[in-house]
């Protein structure tokens, strides 16, 4: 019985020893700083912009498209938001060809919305352009000869390509931030753009 005892001690001894063998540890996992938190530029927030092509009376008709570059980037805390060279599209709003008379003509588009990063944001906006009239010399002509101030015309509506256009935000642009090299307390909070602009209407200079 005493070495049924002790086989059975032994047994039980070298079974227990893969059991210790296979024992695991869990490392915890390590933190990570590189958390995006959300926050937003608030409706109102200009940006500049430039026209890309030359837009005239002759050549467009109320409706067509245009599109603009975003000429400065969006920044916030380094980060660079909205590039420059975003493409922004807007529309021909009015034309008024030039006529008889001297009558001028004229072009306006209005800008629609631009497409970021971090999705498309409607944008407002609006650049004009007259030509110069032709009327003072229509009607010293029609006082001398009478039907030539009929074929004197003022000149086309034209806006340059790099024309210099501000558009405000039409609504609130929402965009992720990592925050690695500096922590914010609170999300989805408003912020602004870097920079040393004048502060307007819709843009602050607040950190």
């Amino acid at each position: 019985m005493k070495k049924i005892a002790i086989l059975t001690s032994l047994i039980g001894c070298l079974t227990a020893i893969p059991a210790g063998a296979q024992e695991t540890y869990q490392w915890p996992a390590t933190e990570t700083s590189t958390e995006l938190q959300k926050f937003y530029f608030s409706r109102g927030t200009p940006v500049e912009l430039q026209t890309t092509h030359l837009i005239s009376t002759k050549d467009f008709e109320p409706g067509d498209r245009v599109y603009l570059e975003v000429a400065e980037p969006l920044m916030f805390r380094g980060q660079t938001i909205v590039p420059a060279g975003t493409r922004v599209r807007g529309e021909v709003a009015t034309v008024q060809r030039n006529g008889h008379f001297g009558r001028k003509g004229k072009i306006e588009i209005r800008l629609v919305s631009m497409v970021t990063p971090h999705g498309p944001v409607r944008v407002s906006g609006s650049e004009y352009d007259e030509g110069e009239s032709g009327a003072v010399a229509s009607f010293g002509t029609m006082l001398l000869v009478s039907g030539l101030g009929f074929i004197i015309k003022g000149t086309s509506g034209y806006i340059q390509p790099g024309t210099p256009v501000t558009a405000r935000l039409d609504e609130d642009l929402q965009f992720t931030y990592n925050p690695s090299a500096r922590s914010l307390a609170r999300k989805g909070a408003e912020v602004f753009p870097d920079g040393t602009r004048t502060a307007a209407p819709g843009f602050s200079l607040r950190d």
